[in-house]
């Protein structure tokens, strides 16, 4: 990115800033806590309820934490609940001013979903931690790890999922705000290809995201099972990667045959299921139900003259024809993978990657 060479000791002097002044705090904390306490009860004085709780004249109180410890005793979400309503209807000026960037939300477990605001001052503080306490701190904690080595940093960019009345999101604060920081991740936030992807054998990364996608397919069937039933039929999801019989490497259901005569593509030389655009590069999920639906047909089709996989296998485990796929020697490979401390569990993904998603299938002749 043009400009990238300038910008790159900016963000680093910026980020030893951060850390020299968080030091200076830590020596210093009790008056620190107590000044951040005065600025909060300073910003919110005219609020609702910094009116009715007279922030100002907290704020002026010779010992600030004993004031308000003495003012406002500690509360429970029920006495929030009237005042957190408002803001979500679209009340400005309750608790603070203005109204929240975001609403996050409980989860529901032990009863209704509950909602807590998120001011903008909160997520910007937030933020600034991210983009520039974190890396200063894993740069000054790690030997011989500066700023300029190539680091990846994983997070999560996720959407709300909804709003409230007054339009106002409700969703992940740090995903929420990841998504502000990927609008500056040209410059600041390099990711190397390498990092993300897999070589010769699988990575911690590869891991992660494997056992995250297998969880959304896996409550993605969970759910549409849920609205099967409800409309009267059968159906029961079959997880997305469960081994019942490791010594024949066999599941409840093959999800790969199953897409195969659904016609999402057709079994390969590495033994996976090939989608026409995506290749190997694909997770799947089952649901077996008697609901009556629209069925796709089998591809006649197959990956013709390619054999990157094969190629690519450490285990050589592929073959020239797809029937002589060597089951044994791909679990040898990936319990050595295990053995080495590659990854904690029986996964590899080369020829995952090797497999040329994209590459247009050749009809049979």
């Amino acid at each position: 990115m043009p400009g990238y060479p300038l910008l790159l000791p900016v963000w680093e002097l910026a980020c030893r800033a951060a850390l020299a002044r968080y030091r200076r705090q830590l020596a210093n904390g009790a008056a620190v806590n107590a000044a951040t306490l005065r600025g909060i009860l300073r910003r919110n004085a005219a609020c609702e309820f910094g009116r009715r709780h007279d922030f100002a004249g907290l704020a002026r109180a010779a010992d600030v934490e004993a004031a308000y410890a003495a003012a406002l005793p500690v509360a429970t979400y029920e006495d929030c609940r009237e005042p957190f309503a408002r803001m979500a209807a679209g009340v400005p000026d309750v608790m603070f001013p203005g109204l929240p960037r975001l609403f996050v939300s409980t989860s529901g477990t032990t009863g209704d979903p509950k909602l807590f605001p998120v001011t903008v001052r909160q997520q910007n503080a937030a933020l600034a931690f991210i983009a520039l306490l974190t890396p200063a701190a894993r740069a000054a904690c790690t030997p011989g790890l500066g700023f300029r080595q190539p680091t990846a940093t994983l997070m999560v960019a996720s959407r709300a999922g909804r709003a409230t009345a007054a339009g106002i999101p409700v969703g992940n604060p740090s995903g929420a705000g990841i998504r502000r920081i990927l609008k500056l991740a040209p410059p600041f936030w390099v990711f190397p290809a390498q990092v993300l992807t897999v070589q010769d054998y699988p990575t911690a990364l590869y891991l992660h995201h494997y056992r995250q996608v297998n969880f959304l397919l896996d409550r993605a069937a969970l759910l549409t099972a849920g609205f099967i039933q409800d409309r009267g039929f059968q159906a029961l999801p079959i997880a997305a990667s469960q081994i019942i019989d490791w010594d024949n490497q066999k599941a409840h259901v093959s999800h790969k045959k199953v897409g195969e005569l659904a016609g999402l593509g057709w079994l390969g030389r590495n033994n996976l299921l090939i989608h026409p655009e995506f290749g190997s590069q694909i997770r799947l999920v089952t649901i077996l139900t008697d609901m009556p639906l629209a069925a796709g047909a089998p591809l006649d089709t197959d990956c013709g003259e390619c054999r990157r996989c094969a190629a690519a296998c450490p285990a050589h485990a592929i073959k020239d024809a797809k029937d002589e796929f060597d089951h044994r020697a791909c679990f040898e490979q990936l319990k050595e993978f295990r053995r080495r401390g590659l990854v904690g569990q029986f996964i590899c993904g080369v020829c995952v990657k090797a497999c040329p998603g994209g590459q247009k299938p050749k009809p049979r002749h």
